[in-house]
């Protein structure tokens, strides 16, 4: 199955029931055929779409998109949180932080404390909390 007809099955996924698995199988596919990120942007997007869902935590689609780190993973998350911030794209930006170190850490702090102030409450609060541990 190639790339584009994972992330099609992926778009007409069934959210109930045991979609869980079928998620997992998903994810397993794109991480097995998507060696050039190409499914980065499209499951940001689905995960923007179904930003109360459960998907795990991390979930396959993160585990999936944490593939490309240092790879076009971070750029296409920072225009997903501009585009369409959730508490979940936070998170994945906390667990971005979590793997950088010194000055490489300063434009995703920026969008941080950005995201510190957006009228999203649950984001916002999300952020703050974040750049706390940051800043210790």
């Amino acid at each position: 199955m190639s790339t584009t007809e994972i992330l099609s099955k992926l778009r007409s996924i069934k959210l109930e029931g045991p979609y869980l698995e079928e998620l997992d199988e998903l994810a397993e596919r794109l991480e097995m055929e998507d060696s050039e990120g190409e499914g980065i942007e499209p499951v940001l997007r689905f995960l923007e779409e179904h930003r109360d869902l459960d998907l795990g935590l991390p979930g396959p689609l993160v585990h999936y998109l944490e593939r490309y780190f240092r790879r076009g993973y971070e750029a296409q998350l920072l225009t997903s949180l501009e585009r369409a911030p959730t508490p979940r794209t936070v998170w994945m930006l906390n667990r971005l932080l979590n793997g950088l170190k010194g000055v490489e850490k300063e434009p995703y702090l920026r969008e941080m404390e950005r995201l510190a102030g957006v009228a999203d409450d649950e984001v916002a609060t999300m952020a703050q909390r974040f750049l706390k541990l940051h800043a210790a």
